[in-house]
């Protein structure tokens, strides 16, 4: 009697199994609506929508013609940079408004949070520069993402009624440079 035995010896291709990561929910999701005003005009509102859709506005930017209208924009503009070699992470943030609108720039203030060794803490940078109000910046910052908020103080001489009395408006601007984001300055409110 002959036996004849076979032994497969078959690689089961099943690979390994992939180890899902939960997705980070951030707390805001940055969008831009905009408006057409007529033919030649559009406006261009920032706004924060959280993740119960509550909404908040902030940077505004009205154009004619594809040209932005400063006398109708509150805006800013901002150029980030990591210092080579290190954790500081550094530039540049302009704000953009309309001195007859809105009145002379009398303090522009830029609080950032700081994120270094696993320590928060917020910064606020007071330097401006008052010819092109802007603020130069460098801090030690573990990561590439940038959360902060603009405060800025206008003052405005009036007449109202013959008499001269002085207008004042404060201004608030989340900034972030990601479109989604757990900016804890978002919602912040003067009181």
């Amino acid at each position: 009697m002959s036996m004849i035995l076979f032994n497969s010896c078959k690689e089961e291709n099943n690979p390994p199994k992939a180890v899902s990561e939960p997705i980070k929910e951030y707390e805001y999701r940055r969008a831009v609506l905009q408006y057409d005003l007529n033919d030649s005009m559009m406006e261009e509102l920032e706004i924060y929508v959280s993740r119960s859709n509550d909404t908040i506005g902030y940077q505004v930017k009205r154009y004619h013609e594809q040209v932005i209208d400063s006398s109708k924009s509150i805006f800013y503009t901002l150029n980030l940079y990591r210092e080579e070699g290190t954790n500081r992470l550094g530039g540049k943030i302009n704000y953009h408004f309309d001195s007859l609108t809105q009145g002379k720039l009398g303090i522009f203030t830029f609080s950032v949070l700081s994120k270094s060794n696993n320590k928060t803490t917020v910064l606020d940078l007071e330097n401006y520069n008052r010819n092109s109000n802007s603020i130069d910046f460098l801090f030690p910052h573990d990561s590439d993402t940038l959360m902060g908020l603009i405060y800025a103080q206008h003052w405005k001489d009036t007449i109202d009624n013959g008499e001269d009395k002085l207008g004042f408006k404060q201004v608030l601007l989340a900034v972030d440079n990601y479109n989604e984001t757990d900016n804890p300055f978002v919602g912040v409110e003067l009181k």
